[in-house]
């Protein structure tokens, strides 16, 4: 059986974890690794984590990864990715929930079946708890859900749209080891805003083969502490991820550089 491997980057989100692990305890795939990249946290984490360590279910693998300063989710996230040992990676955010127990299995297994690259959920859950949430069912077009598939089909459309919006929550990505080594897609100078946003249009730009699933089997917590809350930051990270990626298809003198930069600016309008 092929091993999934979960990163979870955390800093500061002592009040949050323990829910978040014992989501990805809670998941059935076997064989399945956990992997923490605590980023400087100067809150209870450390101490959480070494008891969480201590009662983890055996048949789970779990390594803790301790930055000497913050570095921000972006490089977190690839440390993580890179240190992970599993077929398939996925990223949960340290403040976030499993709430499906097959979620896991369900996404490797469609995506071996698919032979994808890489894959991601619709929808999701969100609200203060599991228990206030709401299915959230977003689209790359506002009230025009129907075209998303056909969106999702088409790598270059796809990218354009990510010019635009990103309604894919990076909670449910899962990436193939072997693609994530060779392309990478978590980037440290995007920090906390929008590193998904990054690896989403540089996969669509790459044509990489993507499993878009149905269903909502991921809980997205929202609270004051949320980076997102920081539209300011996200703002410049969004310039500075799309940027990136224009300069990419500058370089490489894609065809699509033209197109992609009309609407860039038309978009930002």
């Amino acid at each position: 059986m092929e091993k999934i491997s979960v990163v979870i980057p955390t800093y500061n989100r002592a009040k949050y974890l323990p829910e978040s692990i014992g989501s990805v305890f809670n998941q059935k795939h076997r064989p399945l690794e956990l992997v923490i990249v605590d980023d400087a946290s100067t809150d209870e984490t450390t101490s959480i984590l070494s008891e969480i360590m201590k009662t983890k279910p055996t048949d789970i693998e779990m390594k803790i990864i301790t930055h000497e300063q913050n570095l921000g989710c972006g490089a977190a996230l690839n440390h993580g990715f890179m240190l992970a040992s599993g077929d398939y990676i996925t990223y949960l955010g340290s403040d976030d929930m499993y709430l499906n127990s097959y979620s896991l299995t369900c996404q490797m297994r469609g995506m071996s079946v698919k032979n994808a690259d890489w894959s991601c959920y619709r929808d999701s859950h969100i609200g203060p708890t599991p228990k206030e949430s709401k299915i959230v069912k977003p689209s790359f077009i506002p009230r025009l859900r129907v075209f998303d598939n056909f969106i999702m089909r088409h790598p270059y459309l796809r990218l354009m749209m990510l010019m635009w919006r990103n309604p894919i929550n990076s909670s449910t990505v899962m990436v193939e080891r072997n693609v994530y080594i060779t392309f990478g897609g978590w980037f440290d100078f995007t920090r906390n805003a929008d590193c998904d946003g990054l690896l989403l249009m540089l996969y669509s730009y790459r044509k990489l083969n993507c499993l878009f699933l149905e269903g909502a089997p991921i809980f997205y917590r929202v609270h004051p502490g949320m980076v997102s809350n920081d539209l300011t930051a996200m703002c410049k990270g969004k310039d500075a991820t799309r940027n990136y990626i224009l300069d990419l298809m500058h370089k490489e003198k894609s065809w699509f550089y033209i197109p992609t930069l009309l609407f860039r600016k038309l978009v930002k309008i």
